[in-house]
């Protein structure tokens, strides 16, 4: 009896999990935006959707990656492109490429409808540099003498 208790208390325990965070990067390969998903334990994010949006967040299109987590975009707009992929469990991929840095990948100038990736906040990045939010610290009332 005193076994199955032990033996039950074992299987019930919550065992250790090794954390991992998403590593992702897209570049520039020939006329083509090429990028890649995975996990920092070296798993990579097999058939994965990757949306692909501008900067006012519309929709641009999708692409999938593939078993070794890579995806090709081909674009045809001159603005910056976000790339985002939920992997699950919290685990979002955001990558992004400048408007000019993909007008040189289409060919064309950038024109007014480019942002730069420096004005350019992801809705993840605008959540992390926000953080929490802490009341102001109001002074103690004096106390009469």
């Amino acid at each position: 009896m005193i076994r199955s208790c032990i033996l039950i208390l074992a299987l019930l325990a919550p065992l250790p999990v090794m954390a991992h965070n998403v590593i992702s990067a897209v570049f520039p390969s020939g006329s083509d935006i090429e990028g890649e998903v995975g996990f920092s334990n070296g798993d990579m994010a097999a058939d994965l959707l990757i949306e692909i949006f501008d900067a006012a967040g519309s929709k641009l299109g999708e692409s999938r990656t593939d078993s070794d987590g890579f995806f090709l975009f081909t674009p045809s707009e001159p603005v910056t492109h976000i790339f985002r992929g939920d992997l699950g469990a919290g685990h979002v991929a955001e990558m992004m490429m400048d408007g000019a840095e993909v007008a040189q990948i289409i060919g064309q100038s950038p024109g007014a409808a480019a942002v730069s990736a420096a004005a350019v906040r992801t809705p993840l990045q605008r959540r992390r540099r926000q953080g929490p939010r802490a009341s102001p610290i109001k002074p103690a009332p004096s106390l009469p003498p």
